[in-house]
């Protein structure tokens, strides 16, 4: 990911190259992140959506989301429990499980 003085350098260079009058769209990725985090507002956003690139990983979080609703039942803490597992879960063994897979 480009830090801000390499992309103004890049962005500097499309103008010098007669692109300046261009339409472009900058974003500032932590600042996102941390907007996304708040989900403030006057209309908070309810609705995740995730795009798989092969059918396998539509299958396998499709499973994984119906084995904990229908252990849990109650979708607000079925979906608490998830991103708390998601969030809690050590960098280490995520690594270690991406590389088993």
């Amino acid at each position: 990911m480009a830090t801000i003085r390499e992309e103004a350098a890049r962005l500097r260079f499309l103008v010098r190259n007669g692109r300046g009058d261009e339409k472009a769209h900058v974003v500032l990725i932590e600042e996102e992140a941390r907007k996304r985090k708040e989900n403030a507002g006057p209309k908070p956003k309810t609705r995740f959506q995730w795009d798989t690139d092969f059918p396998e990983g539509y299958s396998e979080l499709n499973e994984g989301k119906d084995r904990l609703m229908q252990i849990i039942v109650n979708k607000q803490v079925a979906i608490s429990i998830a991103a708390k597992l998601w969030k809690e879960t050590p960098e280490s063994v995520l690594r270690e499980m991406a590389e088993g897979n």
